[in-house]
């Protein structure tokens, strides 16, 4: 999502993250990834528990996670330890003003994620459609 910040920025929205670590495993994360955009923790997960993310490692999906492996260490990305619970999965959600959900999607494997083309044009759309 790193690239798309300034077309979520131009749309008057915020990338924000959360995790489930520790407040220095967050930290951790800020600083070995270069991350400037907000970043939060709950190691309790009652964030996640609350969106709905899946937790556990279904291995009716082993072959889709491996699928994500070969494609994120194609693309330079080594997983090089786990931070926070590395059984909980997330998701990706575009939050209006007032709580309202316009965009919705939760990972059912690790290295699952939605095209990140797919969630900016979903932000885009619904502020376009506010009146201003």
């Amino acid at each position: 999502m790193r690239g798309y910040v300034p077309r979520i920025h131009g749309a008057g929205a915020e990338l924000v993250i959360v995790g489930n670590g520790t407040p220095e495993q967050a930290r951790w994360f800020i600083e070995d990834f270069h991350i400037d955009t907000p970043v939060f923790t709950d190691p309790t997960l009652s964030i996640h528990r609350a969106v709905g993310a899946r937790r556990g490692v279904q291995l009716s999906k082993l072959p889709r996670l491996l699928v994500n492996a070969v494609r994120a260490m194609s693309k330079g990305h080594f997983q090089t330890r786990v931070l926070g619970d590395g059984q909980q999965l997330g998701g990706v959600f575009v939050i209006m003003p007032g709580g309202t959900l316009a965009y919705r999607y939760l990972s059912e494997v690790a290295g699952d994620h939605p095209d990140p083309e797919v969630v900016v044009s979903a932000l885009e759309g619904v502020v376009s459609l506010r009146p201003r």
